[in-house]
């Protein structure tokens, strides 16, 4: 049984762990990237992400910045780990909806 407290608790973690990477630089392309590759994909696991996009200068720091600011989301009311799935938020599909923005 899971008690209420201990999923607030995770999201203070997650929080905290996520505000660690608030001032990671972050280029434009890391947003081009992640919006080609998320954009038609299912929820991923966080370490399949990585894997899967190191080689194009993506890392696990790069996309939990992504999640801190929004453009990624995930459960933050359970303990963020490698397998926890990870995808793009609706407010990055708006963002990158019209042709001609």
């Amino acid at each position: 049984m899971r008690l209420p407290w201990m999923s607030r608790g995770s999201l203070l973690n997650n929080v905290k762990l996520l505000y660690r990477y608030a001032t990671i630089p972050l280029k434009l392309q890391n947003l081009i990237i992640c919006h080609q590759y998320f954009h038609s994909k299912s929820p991923v696991p966080l370490s399949t992400a990585i894997n899967n996009l190191q080689p194009q200068g993506i890392n696990k720091a790069i996309l939990l910045k992504l999640i801190f600011l929004g453009f990624l989301t995930t459960d933050l009311m359970t303990q963020l780990k490698n397998n926890s799935l990870i995808y793009l938020s609706s407010q990055a599909y708006l963002a990158g909806s019209g042709e001609n923005d």
